[in-house]
């Protein structure tokens, strides 16, 4: 396509398109005729230029293309239906019904992101508020009022609970650096760690991979007893059959 102030020669054997100087798109004629076929340019053409408005690409796809490129300050990325960045400076959002109203956040699933920037969120039905950089793996979990918290599982949530770390399903943080690791428990403690099974049987090491040192400020509980560690006493010597275990202390309950 070619700019002219009048109408070409056509080719012979073909016709052509050609713009005018008042963005007139016209087609040339294999027998000499010109017809105005659109009107209100300017038009891009094929060698590339800049576009000064938005392209309704009407359903057809962009095929073939080697990346896609965004301004550095202020672009975004918004790929799905019902989805949006309305005030999310180089956020990335992808998935439908996914949204951001924050800056630097990456949506990806249907998650809502509000008042978190920075913040990042990755499953299905998730939801963070007021959350600045922190992070939201799994579906229908929830992060709220949690700063730099990381939530990670289905259903689990950090609330109110700045640097908490929820590990586990249906499992939720309510303080400071109040950490999860299992399924359906809650930690309301902060600055500490509660680890809970999914059943009655929670192993901590194995035979061939055990654990080193165990340290203990509070007591050893089983199923009928409890005692204080300081209350459980140690034999380094040698022990036999319906002989009882000595010690080399005098001292201590036995």
């Amino acid at each position: 396509m070619v700019q002219l102030g009048s109408t070409p020669a056509p080719v012979p054997n073909r016709g052509f398109l050609w713009s005018d100087t008042i963005n007139q798109l016209h087609y040339a004629t294999v027998g000499g005729g010109d017809q105005v076929i659109a009107t209100g340019g300017p038009y891009l053409s094929l060698a590339g230029g800049t576009m000064t408005g938005s392209i309704n690409m009407g359903g057809q796809e962009i095929t073939n293309a080697t990346a896609f490129r965004f301004p550095s300050a202020g672009g975004k990325v918004i790929i799905g239906d019902s989805t949006s960045a309305a005030s999310g400076n180089q956020s990335t959002v992808v998935g439908c019904g996914s949204t951001s109203d924050s800056s630097d956040t990456t949506c990806i699933g249907q998650i809502t992101l509000t008042s978190s920037p920075a913040g990042i969120g990755v499953g299905k039905g998730s939801l963070m508020n007021n959350s600045a950089s922190a992070t939201l793996v799994g579906s229908n979990c929830g992060v709220y009022n949690s700063t730099y918290a990381v939530v990670v599982g289905s259903s689990s949530s950090a609330n109110a609970g700045t640097y908490a770390v929820c590990l586990g399903s249906w499992s939720n943080s309510t303080a400071n650096t109040a950490h999860c690791l299992g399924t359906g428990l809650t930690n309301a403690t902060a600055n500490s760690v509660n680890i809970r099974s999914s059943s009655t049987t929670c192993d901590l090491g194995t035979s061939s991979k055990p654990f080193q040192t165990l340290y203990l400020n509070a007591n050893v509980a089983g199923p009928t007893n409890s005692r204080t560690a300081d209350n459980i006493i140690s034999n380094s010597g040698a022990s036999s059959s319906g002989t009882l275990a000595s010690f080399s202390g005098t001292g201590g309950p036995l």
